[in-house]
């Protein structure tokens, strides 16, 4: 019986071959003749010295001890394309640009059996929260516990469907492709030229509909023409946001310093990018002369009024949210935290026509500045509203759970409305989330409710006025969110970092599913 072996395989760009795929310190000398392979194959052997281990010095141990790394690569064309296989430790010395990063994914998916999955390694690009996942049997991918319209499956590892078993026995996919297989080496040829037909195919549409939605990017290239459009926007003044790149508490204010060019650091009440211009501009930065480097080491922090430091000092680039396309290309490019990712034009259009019917006209009073917990006081002076900023209806011994900030009184039914001073994605994933932890406690937990009416008493009176007794009764309540923002209204859920969007798309659905009337709404 052959004996399975493990591949890491790497399919090189069209423009990169083997006299250019390698770093300038790879070190790869002339290829070795085998009698197996292809005229046209090389293969590069490594052979470093050997050494002695540093636990050989640490323990003083006296016996000769050595060690080498010992590797190999095969270059391989394969109807005009050129595959580059891995032996041992040296992927290193490939050229980071050099090679397809959806490679290992694509052809993962098109394969892999979706009842047979060992392992995942995803990604939360709104929170950046990483995480492996694994079982002892293989199962199916529903059965790892991720949201697949707000998580980034980083890789897959599974056992491939029937049609494929004998070419390949399990496969991982990532920016490479790691294969178990018994092919033999005179049959790598043919072998790569079934990848890459793998590679070309769109099956995955039907295995793994959602999971190329959104991918990060890790090819340098790519992320070079989007960094120049980032910095075309920049000098012709284009729509670019800033964010603090974690979650914080705005509750106490919204005050920002930037700092890295000389002068005064002057306190900004906002987090604008304009305000970042502005500072430039004070210290004789025209917008033409910004670049990545500059963006890099420029940052800012959040202060108080006083200008006296509340948290870390993040770079500028890592705070900028920004959306830009590629000719030719349908896909949206959206950097967030520093990393840029693509996201499918369809799943951006399909997001846009759900959300923005759930828009709806402003009815609370314009933000006037002030701190958050002064705006709902001063919202509920009016109308038929009652203050539930700071409170908690968790039950006893467990984690507090706002109801709302505002509660208002429509119809037979109470609205519980959550405002948010910020259209930044940590915040608003925050603020999402709150929205249906508490509406389904308050479904779920007669203790919370009891606890909202004794709020409401305090805040409408005692007796709690009937229509208010008569909504509270009938458990009948909806769900609208109200951000603060400078921004548009008009132009609805695109006012949204893009992964706020996805996060408010699985949340609105979520309600949806619960029969739940929601809505949102931009306060000026």
């Amino acid at each position: 019986m052959p004996k399975m072996r493990s591949f890491s395989i790497f399919l090189l760009k069209e423009e990169f071959n083997h006299e250019n795929c390698f770093k300038d310190d790879a070190n790869i000398g002339e290829p070795v003749n085998t009698g197996v392979l292809p005229d046209d194959a090389l293969l590069y052997i490594f052979d470093n010295p050997s050494h002695p281990p540093w636990w050989r010095q640490y323990f003083e141990i006296e016996l000769t001890l050595s060690q080498a790394l010992k590797g190999a690569i095969l270059v391989l064309e394969v109807d005009g394309r050129v595959f580059c296989i891995t032996f041992g430790h040296v992927a290193h010395k490939l050229l980071d640009t050099a090679f397809e990063y959806d490679f290992g994914m694509q052809v993962t998916l098109n394969c892999l059996d979706p009842n047979k999955i060992k392992n995942t390694d995803t990604l939360i690009p709104a929170s950046s929260m990483r995480q492996r996942m694994q079982v002892s049997s293989d199962t199916e991918l529903a059965n790892f516990d991720f949201d697949r319209q707000s998580t980034i499956v980083k890789s897959l590892t599974g056992k491939v469907r029937d049609e494929y078993k004998d070419l390949i026995k399990s496969a991982t996919g990532g920016a490479h492709l790691r294969v178990g297989t018994d092919v033999a080496a005179e049959e790598l040829t043919e072998f790569c030229r079934k990848l890459l037909r793998l590679y070309k195919s769109d099956d995955y549409k039907t295995y793994f509909p959602d999971l190329l939605n959104i991918i990060p990017l890790h090819d340098p290239i790519v992320i070079e023409k989007l960094n120049i459009k980032l910095l075309k926007a920049i000098h012709e003044d284009g729509d670019i946001a800033l964010a603090i790149p974690e979650i914080v508490d705005y509750q106490n204010g919204v005050f920002i310093r930037f700092n890295g060019a000389r002068g005064r650091r002057e306190v900004c009440d906002d987090i604008q990018f304009s305000a970042y211009l502005d500072y430039l501009k004070e210290r004789s930065i025209v917008s033409s002369a910004i670049n990545i480097e500059l963006l890099t080491k420029h940052n800012m922090y959040l202060c108080d009024e006083e200008g006296n430091k509340k948290g870390k000092a993040f770079s500028i680039y890592k705070s900028l949210v920004f959306d830009a396309e590629i000719d030719g290309d349908t896909s949206i490019y959206h950097l967030s935290e520093g990393g840029w990712y693509r996201v499918e034009g369809d799943y951006v259009k399909e997001l846009s026509e759900y959300l923005d019917p759930l828009c709806i006209d402003q009815h609370l009073p314009d933000f006037n500045g002030g701190y958050e917990k002064d705006y709902n006081e001063m919202v509920c002076k009016v109308g038929d509203r009652a203050n539930l900023d700071r409170t908690s209806i968790s039950p006893n011994g467990q984690r507090q759970i706002e109801p709302c900030d505002i509660a208002e009184l429509q119809g037979d039914c109470i609205n519980l409305i959550h405002v948010k001073i910020s259209t930044q994605s940590s915040l608003l994933s925050h603020l999402f989330n709150q929205g249906i932890n508490s509406f389904d406690l308050l479904r779920a937990n007669f203790e919370a409710r009891q606890k909202l009416k004794r709020l409401l008493e305090k805040e409408k009176g005692l007796p709690l006025p009937e229509a208010w007794t008569k909504a509270l009764s009938s458990n009948n309540f909806s769900v609208s969110y109200a951000i603060v923002t400078h921004k548009d209204a008009g132009k609805k859920s695109k006012n949204f970092p893009l992964f706020s969007r996805i996060g408010l798309y699985r949340i609105m659905k979520d309600f949806e599913t619960r029969g739940i009337t929601r809505s949102y709404q931009f306060v000026k």
